[in-house]
Formats: C-alpha cells, sequence, structure tokens
C-alpha cells in the first residue's frame, strides 16, 4: 500500500484477533517508519516473536530494520540491513524476495540522496528485471527510470 497513512488507519482498526502476529506488526513498522515515527516503528517491529518465525520472515524483518535505520538518520546500518536480508534470501534461494529488498534498498538510498543510489538502482533494475512483481511496477519505474 502506498499510503502509509491509510495503512496505520486500517491496522488501528483491526479487531483484537488481528493484532497480533509477525504481519500486523512489521506492516505496521514499515508504515510507522515511513512517515517518520521511527521509535514507535522499531517499538513494533520489537513486538515480533522472533523464536517462531520462518526463514523468509525472518529476512523480512531484517529488511524492515534495514528501513527503521535508513529513516532514523543512520544509512550506515541501513545499508548492512537491507544488505544482510538480500543475502540471506539468496541463501535461501527466494531471488524474487531478494529483488522485492533490493528495490526497497534502491528507494532509500534515492531518499537520502545516497552517493551509492546510482549503483544500488541498477543492481535493483537487473534483480526486478527478472520478476513480474505487481506491487511494485508502478513504484519501480518510477525509482529505476
Amino acid at each position: 500500500m502506498d499510503d502509509d497513512k491509510l495503512a496505520l488507519k486500517i491496522l488501528s482498526e483491526a479487531t483484537p484477533a488481528q493484532q497480533d502476529g509477525f504481519q500486523y506488526f512489521n506492516n505496521f513498522a514499515v508504515s510507522l517508519a515511513r512517515i517518520g515515527q521511527t521509535d514507535t516503528a522499531k517499538k513494533m517491529l520489537d513486538r515480533v516473536d522472533y523464536d517462531h518465525l520462518s526463514q523468509r520472515d525472518r529476512c523480512i524483518t531484517i529488511a524492515t530494520e534495514g528501513l527503521i535505520k535508513f529513516r532514523s538518520g543512520d544509512t550506515e546500518n541501513g545499508r548492512k540491513y537491507y544488505q544482510l536480508a538480500i543475502n540471506e534470501f539468496d541463501k535461501l534461494g527466494n531471488s524474487e524476495e531478494a529483488a522485492v529488498a533490493s528495490y526497497y534498498l534502491a528507494e532509500e538510498e534515492k531518499h537520502v540522496k545516497s552517493i551509492e543510489v546510482d549503483k544500488i538502482v541498477q543492481e535493483a533494475r537487473k534483480r526486478l528485471g527478472k520478476y513480474k512483481i505487481p506491487i511494485l511496477d508502478n513504484r519501480a519505474k518510477k525509482l529505476l527510470d
């Protein structure tokens, strides 16, 4: 969802039974980070029960940590977290998820006007070129063109 304020509204209106689990906490943390509420985002992500996550969900959480770091102004560690998530997805043989994470890394590099942005965008373009990912199609065109 591109409208993070709307996403937060929807998540806030979830029933108590829906307000539990990895996807809820992660999505809430992502939207909070994107609107600049990084401390609250970190607290929300800290509610995830890491011991019971799949390897895939752990990688997603690592990428979300990267987003929070970027939006908190810690670009170096944000980059490290995203790269770790990408590497872990690759190790799992999940190159499509690695492509998605590389896209989000490129988005953050562009957001902070990094000197690394051209290189990171090229890598994301290369990875994403192999897949049709409907949720990213319009966003990726804007970022990568």
